[in-house]
Order: C-alpha cells, then structure tokens, then sequence
C-alpha cells in the first residue's frame, strides 16, 4: 500500500492522486515514465541549502498528487491530468545517462509535483543512479505509508518535507489529508539519519497561528539531530487560495520564533535582507553567502570553521 488515502478502486477508476487506475482489476500507474518537466537546478532551489552548497542537480516532475493543496504552488500539473502531448517519456537508464553527463551536477532530483505517486519509476531510477555514484534527492509532501517510504530509504539521499501546517484541521481543510503521516515520515528520516529539510509555506490566515507554529517547531526540535534545516517561504495567491502574499514583516517574526528553537532557518520566496546565510553552529562566523541561487563558501577549510576550528558537522560538502 503506498498511499495513507487507501482508495477503492473500481475498473476504470482512477485515485485522488490522478495517477493509480484499476484496469481490469489491476492497479496501473499511468505515469511511469512520462515528464512534464525536466531542468538543470541549483540545489539551493529545491530547497536544499546544506547538501552540496552551490552544486545543481538534474530536476525532474510528472503529474499527479495525492494531497489537494487549496493554495498548491505546481496547481497546472499537480491537480489536472495534463494533455499527454505535453508529456515526454523518458527511461531510467536515459535519464541517469543524461546526469552523469551534465557538469557540476550531482544527481537526480524528483520534484515540482508529488514524486511519491510514481513511485516504482523513482526506485528504479534512483536505483541506478546510485550504482552510477549519483545522489538521489525527493522533494515530497511526505504523505506515504511506512513500508514504501523506508523502500526510498534505500535509494535515497536527502530530503525536503513540506510541513504545510501543525494540526489536522488545518490539513483537512486545506490538504484533504492527515498531519499523522508526515510526522511519522519526518520522524523516520531522522531516525535513519538521513539528511533533512523541512518546508514551511507561511499562509496568512491559515497557518499562521504563532502558538501552533510554536508546537511545531518544539517537535522538530526534539528530534535527535543537529542537521535539521527549516525553510519558511512567502505564500503568493495560487489556485483557489486569494489571501494577501505573505509580507516582510510576518515572515521577520516567524523567522525570529524559529531561530529561538533551530540552529539553522532560512527564508525563502521573497527577497527580505535576511534568512539568507549559513553561519558556524558554534561561533557565528559566516560560512555561507547566498545572493539569490549565487552561492559563496567561505571560511570553511577542510570542513572547519577557519575562524574556531571547530567541525562543520551539519553541512554536506
């Protein structure tokens, strides 16, 4: 079982996430292959800001999801089935053949909608880029089911987890799905140590409860690691969400609020003069400028702080 939604399915019908039809009484994914998207990203886009800093990563979507964001980002391909002329197939072994071959490119990166939904084509292709010495990266939502999530495990490398509110009223009026299973998801990655970044699309009049993003911040930061990465993003109007972009001045004091929980916050989607840069855990120092997707390491030799010498331990180089 992939999916915490467990659709029913009768022949010829196809699930929430648009993409698992029964066909005469076998489950079919409709999507294997066949891309709407195919670019050549900075990591830092994904977003991913502390694995391999300043490096770009082949990215790739289809179509389909299993949540129903009311404000989603992707709506043009994540909500619709897309016309299938606009949809190009490609191999696993074409697609990793074409990362290998792109400079300064680490990788493969599943993203734009919800990779999850096309599972057996992430396994298989992630699976070969592994044996090629690439990484893997999946930019998920985070709504999977225990076994095929610990089935990625295996193939990937890092992670960035949309966390789009911390109750389940929010994501039942908003997602049309359960908060459980994205903390349960949360929560394996770190257990296997994995690397992981947590997204926060700051909603006005959603889920911009301070108390509730208090809890939030609480949980993440009694997990057992000291690599986790918060990125709060300016929300903008998109498909049937109308409210207000998020201004400088919200997203200055949850930046604020997380900073008294988590070592490392950024900012995101919105150019405010700070959230930008990676500072030494232990003294401070600056060890990574960004200016937009324009990234500069400095004062890291050997993978130390040069000004204490001290491990950069939270950082992938």
């Amino acid at each position: 079982m992939l999916c915490p939604h467990k659709c029913v399915l009768a022949d010829g019908n196809t699930g929430r996430c648009l993409v698992r039809k029964n066909v005469d009484g076998v489950l079919m994914n409709l999507q294997y292959g066949y891309l709407s998207a195919k670019h050549i990203d900075p990591v830092e886009k994904k977003p991913l800001y502390h694995f391999y800093p300043g490096s770009k990563v082949l990215s790739v979507g289809g179509y389909g999801c299993n949540m129903k964001c009311t404000f989603c980002q992707n709506h043009h391909i994540s909500q619709y089935t897309p016309h299938w002329e606009t949809l190009k197939y490609v191999s696993p072994e074409s697609l990793v053949s074409e990362a290998m071959l792109l400079p300064r490119n680490i990788g493969l990166a599943f993203t734009y909608n919800e990779p999850t939904v096309n599972f057996e084509y992430i396994m298989h292709t992630a699976t070969l880029a592994k044996q090629a010495s690439l990484k893997n990266l999946l930019i998920t939502n985070g709504y999977i089911q225990k076994q095929p999530l610990l089935d990625l495990l295996q193939v990937v490398d890092a992670f960035n987890v949309d966390l789009k509110g911390f109750t389940q009223k929010f994501y039942k009026e908003f997602t049309h799905s359960s908060l459980v299973h994205v903390l349960h998801t949360i929560e394996t990655l770190v257990h296997n140590n994995k690397h992981v970044e947590i997204s926060w699309l700051l909603i006005p009049h959603a889920n911009d409860n301070e108390r509730e993003f208090i809890n939030a911040l609480k949980m993440l930061s009694t997990l057992k690691t000291n690599s986790l990465v918060l990125h709060i993003s300016a929300y903008h109007p998109a498909y049937h969400m109308s409210e207000p972009a998020t201004n400088a001045v919200q997203l200055l004091r949850f930046y604020e609020l997380a900073k008294q929980y988590l070592k490392h916050v950024y900012v995101g989607n919105m150019h405010v003069g700070f959230g930008d840069n990676t500072y030494c855990s232990h003294c401070g120092t600056i060890i990574i400028s960004r200016n937009s997707y324009t990234v500069d390491i400095k004062n890291v030799k050997n993978k130390k702080c040069t000004s204490c010498e001290a491990p950069i331990d939270d950082i992938i180089f």
